[in-house]
């Protein structure tokens, strides 16, 4: 405990300080809550998401032996969006979302993956008690060019399903990234709130209890002395009398 001047002025200031303390101590515990709260609420969605993602991924199983024959069906390049090809060359896919970690099939010299092109993860911003969070909105994809005259016509289903899994990838990528930030608050809010539960109020408590009880011994001093001199002056006019 730091040392403490033990005046009337320190008092005060003790008392203003345990009086802002208590005043903030509810606000910042009702975060706290918040956060908890929101917290839950983004694991239970982010459970929610990726059970719906795996349902999609085992969708795929339908079309995983068509490609795994080494050679890719009859008019799909085997490569749509290589260099030098008429389309332009895929954009890098955003932290977090990038092709291997989309789990499509790659079996075989041509995979579903190639069957779209994630461009971009649209994001818009929300706040959740004073924190700035990412709201996932959507996915921009480019499908490959595909012959319709050339492609079996389950091909449609199966670029549906590759850019359904691309966007629930996208999804649980940015509700991750929710619950991290949320996290994040959460524990600097609760480290907070300890701080001052068991350090700060106790603290002032007890310098202003150490403050009163020695302004309360220098008042009986100062009366004490205050007697003993009235005494002796007494005494004084007694014996010059």
């Amino acid at each position: 405990m730091a040392k403490i001047k033990l005046t009337k002025t320190e008092l005060k200031a003790q008392g203003d300080a345990l009086k802002r303390f208590e005043r903030f101590l509810p606000m910042l515990q009702l975060k706290k809550q918040q956060l908890q709260v929101e917290i839950a609420h983004i694991t239970a969605r982010i459970e929610e998401v990726a059970a719906h993602e795996t349902t999609v991924r085992d969708q795929l199983n339908a079309w995983v032996s068509l490609f795994s024959e080494g050679k890719p069906p009859a008019g799909i390049p085997a490569t749509p969006f290589q260099k030098g090809a008429s389309e332009a060359p895929p954009a890098p896919f955003p932290k977090g979302v990038d092709a291997e970690q989309t789990g499509v099939c790659k079996r075989g010299l041509y995979d579903l993956k190639s069957l779209v092109r994630l461009d971009r993860v649209v994001t818009d911003t929300s706040n959740i008690a004073g924190v700035a969070i990412p709201v996932f909105k959507s996915v921009r994809t480019t499908p490959a060019v595909l012959d319709l005259f050339e492609t079996p016509p389950w091909l449609d289903a199966a670029v549906a399903t590759v850019t359904r899994v691309i966007s629930l990838k996208a999804e649980r990528t940015v509700l991750e990234r929710e619950r991290e930030l949320v996290t994040i608050e959460l524990n600097m809010t609760a480290q907070r709130v300890n701080l001052f539960e068991k350090v700060k109020i106790p603290e002032c408590r007890e310098n202003i209890r150490v403050i009163k009880i020695a302004l309360g011994d220098m008042q009986t001093a100062s009366v004490t002395r205050g007697k003993i001199a009235k005494g002796r002056t007494r005494k004084d006019e007694e014996d010059a009398a």
